[in-house]
C-alpha cells in the first residue's frame, strides 16, 4: 500500500517558531531569522524516519478570505498580528520545499485543512498520514487516514488512529466537528454554545451522537444547559458548518506528482545559504558506505582534537559492555578492540598525556574507561553537551543526532530492541551504527563548536542588549521617581503657598473687621459725646 504524507505547513511552521523562539534563536550572519524553518525541517526529517512515505504534499492557507470568512466575517477574528520575524520565514521554508522536490500547494478561499482533507480522500486506496499540531485535522481519521500530532517541541509525536483517538477522546473522529458546534473554538473565533464546555459537549455527544440529534431531543434535556443550547441554536449549527473541514476540492494534480524519493542533493545549497550547517552534506552522506579498519595499536595515529568514540551497548552505565573504541583519520573510521587497548602501551600513554581530546558522551566514556582499567583523562570538549546546548529541543539522543543532520543505520532506540536476527546492542548491529556515527561527526564537530561560539556571541549580545535595556529601564524608573518626587514636592509647596496666602488674607480681614469695629466705638463714642 502506498503513503502518503501530508504536512499543515502553516500549523508546523507556526509550532517550530515558538517551541524555539526562547531555546534556540537562529539567524544568518546577516540577520535573517531561521529559527522556524530549522525546526520546520527537523519535524519533516523525523515524519519522513517514521512513516517513510512515496509522495508528501505541503498544503498552505493562501491568506484571507476564505469561504468561511464570507460566512462569519469574524472567524479567526481574533489571532494577533504574526511576529516579524517569523512573516520572513514563510518564503524561506517554501524555498526549501522547492530545493527538496516537496510538492507543495496554496489556492484562494480555501484553507490547509481542506487541501489536505480533499487530499485525503483522493487517496482512499493507499494509507495517509497527516503530520499537524491542529486537532481540528483529527477529524479525518478513519481506517486509511492518520494523523500524526504534535504534542510537545518538535520531537514529541503521538501516532492517532481511530482506536486511540475513541480512547483519549471517548467519541469517534468525525464528531469533532459536532464537538466544536457546541464548545466553539476559541482560536479561531468559533463561538459555539455559551457557557457549554468541552465536558458538557462531550457528555451530549456521548448521549445523543450529533448536534442535530442534541436539538431533536432538546426536550430530555433540563435546566440551563437546555436554555443555553436554545439561546445559541443558530451559532451552534454555524459553528459545526465553520469547524467542517471541505473535502471535495479538485486538484490541477494527482498523488503521483507528489512522488518523493529522497531529498535533491542541491539541497545542500540551501543549507549552505541559510548557514544550517549540520544539515550540510546530510543527503550525500547517507547512501555513503563506511568502511571500519580493525587496528591493533594506535602506534603512529595523531592524537591532537582526537574524536575518541567508545564502542559500547546503550543500556544503563553500570550494565553497558565496552567492545572498543573507534576514530576518524584520513577519510577511514578505526577500530581498536578494548583487548588490544589494554596491552597497547601507545593507546595506554595517550590518555595519561593528551589534553585535547574529545568525545561524545564524557561522563559516560569515563564510567566506561574506568570500569575496565584505564587512566581516565579530563575530555577537553564534549560533543553531546555542545549538541543539546544548540538544539536543545532535542528530547532523546535519537532526536538529538537527527539535528545534527546525523543518519545512522539504526536509530539507538533500536538497537535497544531485539532485531530479527540479532540481539538488542549485538556487536554485528553496534559497528556499523558507531562507525557512521563516528564518520559524520567527526567532519561535523569544528562546525559544531563554530555554531556554539556563534550562538554564545549571539547570547552575549543579546545579554548586552538586555542589560543596556534594563539599565535604561532603571533610568526612565529613576527619572520617573525623581519626577514624581518633584511634583510631590511642588505640589507641597503649592499647598504651603496656599495655606500661608489663606492665613495672610484671613490675618488681614480679621484686622479690617478689627479697624472696622474700633471705628464703629470711636464714631459711636463721639456721637455719644456730641449727644
Amino acid at each position: 500500500m502506498s503513503k502518503l504524507l501530508l504536512l499543515d505547513g502553516n500549523s508546523m511552521l507556526f509550532r517550530a517558531y515558538y517551541a524555539t523562539l526562547y531555546t534556540h534563536r537562529m539567524s544568518t550572519s546577516n540577520g535573517i531569522p531561521t529559527n522556524a524553518v530549522f525546526g520546520f525541517i527537523m519535524m519533516l526529517n523525523k515524519a519522513i524516519d517514521i512513516i517513510k512515505p512515496d509522495s508528501i504534499l505541503v498544503a498552505w492557507d493562501a491568506g484571507k478570505p476564505t469561504f468561511r470568512h464570507k460566512q462569519f466575517a469574524a472567524y479567526k477574528g481574533t489571532r494577533k498580528p504574526l511576529d516579524e520575524d517569523l512573516i520572513v520565514q514563510f518564503p524561506i521554508v517554501r524555498e526549501f520545499l522547492d530545493a527538496t522536490g516537496i510538492k507543495r500547494f496554496e489556492i484562494e478561499g480555501y484553507e490547509a485543512d481542506d487541501i489536505i482533507g480533499s487530499m485525503a480522500k483522493t487517496n482512499s486506496k493507499g494509507m495517509t498520514t497527516i503530520l499537524t499540531s491542529d486537532r481540528d485535522l483529527l477529524q479525518l481519521i478513519d481506517d486509511t487516514t492518520h494523523v500524526l500530532l504534535m504534542k510537545k517541541g518538535l520531537s514529541d509525536m503521538d501516532l492517532m488512529d481511530v482506536e486511540n483517538f475513541k480512547e483519549k477522546y471517548n467519541l469517534m473522529p468525525k464528531q469533532i466537528i459536532d464537538l466544536k458546534g457546541i464548545m466553539g473554538d476559541s482560536s479561531d473565533n468559533i463561538p459555539g454554545v455559551a457557557g457549554i464546555g468541552e465536558k458538557g459537549a462531550t457528555k451530549l455527544l456521548v448521549q445523543y451522537g450529533s448536534l442535530e440529534n442534541v436539538y431533536e431531543n432538546i426536550d430530555q434535556i433540563k435546566g440551563k444547559q437546555k436554555e443555553k443550547l436554545l439561546n445559541d441554536k443558530e451559532n451552534a449549527f454555524m459553528s459545526k458548518e465553520l469547524a467542517t473541514i471541505y473535502t471535495s476540492m479538485d486538484f490541477p494534480f494527482t498523488i503521483q506528482d507528489c512522488k518523493f524519493d529522497g531529498y535533491d542533493e542541491k539541497v545542500n545549497d540551501f543549507y549552505q545559504k541559510y548557514e544550517m550547517r549540520s544539515l550540510i552534506s546530510k543527503t550525500t552522506m547517507t547512501s555513503k558506505s563506511y568502511q571500519i579498519k580493525t587496528i591493533c595499536s594506535f602506534k603512529g595515529y595523531d592524537s591532537k582534537d582526537l574524536l575518541l568514540m567508545p564502542v559500547n551497548s546503550k543500556e544503563a552505565h553500570l550494565n553497558q559492555k565496552l567492545y572498543g573504541f573507534m576514530f576518524f583519520n584520513n577519510e577511514e573510521v578505526l577500530y581498536l578492540k578494548v583487548e588490544d587497548a589494554l596491552e597497547d602501551s601507545y593507546f595506554k600513554n595517550m590518555l595519561k598525556h593528551e589534553t585535547s581530546l574529545r568525545t561524545w558522551d564524557a561522563k559516560e566514556m569515563m564510567h566506561l574507561l574506568q570500569r575496565y582499567g584505564f587512566y581516565v583523562p579530563l575530555f577537553k570538549e564534549d560533543l553531546h553537551l555542545a549538541a543539546f546546548l544548540l538544539h536543545s529541543q532535542a528530547t532523546d539522543t535519537d532526536s538529538l543526532i537527527s539535528s545534527l543532520g546525523i543518519e545512522l543505520p539504526e536509530t539507538i532506540h533500536d538497537l535497544l530492541k531485539k532485531a530479527k536476527t540479532l540481539e538488542a546492542c549485538h556487536i554485528d548491529r553496534l559497528l556499523p551504527v558507531t562507525c557512521a556515527w563516528t564518520w559524520q561527526l567527526s567532519i561535523r564537530q569544528d562546525n559544531i563548536f563554530d555554531e556554539l561560539k556563534k550562538d554564545i556571541e549571539g547570547m552575549e549580545a543579546r545579554h548586552e542588549q538586555h542589560k543596556e535595556l534594563r539599565h535604561e529601564k532603571h533610568e526612565e524608573k529613576k527619572f520617573a521617581r525623581e519626577l514624581k518626587h518633584q511634583m510631590k514636592h511642588e505640589e507641597h509647596e503649592k499647598v504651603k503657598q496656599g495655606r500661608k496666602v489663606a492665613h495672610e488674607e484671613k490675618k488681614e480681614e480679621r484686622h479690617a473687621r478689627h479697624e472696622e469695629k474700633k471705628f464703629e466705638k470711636e464714631l459711636k463714642h463721639q456721637m455719644k459725646h456730641e449727644e
